[in-house]
């Protein structure tokens, strides 16, 4: 939400606050035929969806996500993956006939697929999408296994751990570098693949399609509930060796909303939260995600990072959330939301990086 939809001239777009933030989903050629593509205001959750619409007879317009800054992702042929995205025809569509096709791409050179649609196939699934319910969303589920091929990944030196800086033209044409509040910093990554995911919409002429909350995750993931802890299984056995505490911060979020209520729930249902660095950020992995990894990983500190500017109400009904019986009101909505017992113990933090003033002094009072 928020950083697709755009009129995709520049892969950078400006925010409000005068810097740029990254577009995650990108046309694969401004000159597809008869494709056109939009931002609609008519969105499943947030503030947008992506719209994508047919002038010619047949259209196959498809958008491309690079992933975390456009570094790729690393897809290996004895991996599955599983997901879904939301599709809707508008009311408005003249034609309903429509279907959409997610594949996993390989970009062996950063950035041959945009205009091209030829870049290999490692795997893909069309789903077609019902003509009797125009104006609703249809949540469209998706399985991609058998992939074809392994992505290529490297680093800086091609060999050993060493950083990068990261590939790709930023905000203001300055490559290598990014600007977050008025700033220019120099960005390194450790890792760039060559995978990419691509959306493809197949159809008629006159018919208009909107996209929404895309997610996609490993079939296999830590702790074998992907609904409770969609974290990938290598990582979570990684940490198991080296992980000692865990901290849920606020990292680059704008406190205006960053609200712990937002944080639970179906994940295509949670409001986007406002980002300093990207125009917006989804709350899929959250406080309650992170507690839920920490006790997988049996972790015995972890510290949540709540906004201090919450109301006492807002504070208290938290708490009662975490560890709250399920008789309670909120309790009852833990036990909704998939688990039924309480969190283990944690630590909660107020603010994040925050100077001492009078006013911090009397939000955390408060809260």
């Amino acid at each position: 939400d928020g950083v697709s939809g755009q009129n995709f001239t520049n892969t950078w777009a400006p925010k409000d606050d005068g810097n740029s933030t990254y577009i995650t989903w990108q046309p694969t050629g401004v000159h597809q035929s008869g494709c056109m593509f939009s931002a609609s205001s008519v969105a499943l959750n947030g503030n947008q969806s992506q719209r994508v619409s047919c002038s010619s007879p047949a259209c196959s317009c498809a958008i491309i996500n690079r992933g975390v800054d456009a570094t790729g992702f690393a897809f290996d042929h004895a991996t599955k993956l599983e997901g879904y995205l939301f599709a809707q025809l508008p009311t408005n569509s003249s034609d309903g006939a429509a279907s959409v096709t997610v594949e996993l791409v390989d970009e062996s050179v950063r950035g041959n697929c945009t205009g091209d649609t030829s870049c290999p196939v490692l795997a893909g699934q069309t789903v077609p999408l019902s003509p009797t319910t125009p104006g609703r969303w249809q949540r469209l589920n998706f399985s991609l296994s058998g992939i074809t091929g392994t992505t290529r990944c490297k680093n800086g030196s091609g060999v050993g751990p060493s950083f990068v800086r990261f590939v790709g033209q930023f905000g203001g044409g300055n490559p290598g570098y990014f600007p977050v509040e008025g700033h220019m910093y120099e960005e390194d990554v450790c890792l760039t693949c060559t995978g990419s995911v691509r959306v493809r919409v197949e159809s008629k002429a006159g018919a208009t399609v909107l996209l929404d909350q895309f997610f996609l995750s490993p079939a296999n993931v830590y702790g074998g509930d992907v609904k409770r802890l969609p974290a990938r299984l290598d990582v979570g056995k990684t940490m198991e060796d080296a992980w000692q505490a865990l901290r849920f911060g606020g990292g680059t979020a704008d406190g205006t909303t960053y609200r712990w209520k937002q944080w639970r729930g179906p994940r295509w249902l949670r409001p986007p939260m406002a980002n300093r660095a990207y125009a917006w950020h989804t709350n899929g992995f959250m406080a309650f995600e992170t507690l839920e990894l920490a006790e997988r990983l049996g972790l015995n500190e972890t510290v949540i990072d709540l906004n201090e500017h919450e109301h006492s109400q807002d504070c208290a009904d938290f708490v009662e959330y975490a560890y709250g019986p399920t008789t309670s009101p909120m309790g009852a909505l833990r036990k909704q939301d998939g688990r039924a017992e309480p969190y283990r113990p944690f630590r909660v933090e107020l603010g994040n990086e925050e100077g001492i003033s009078p006013e911090f002094v009397a939000n955390v009072a408060r809260c």
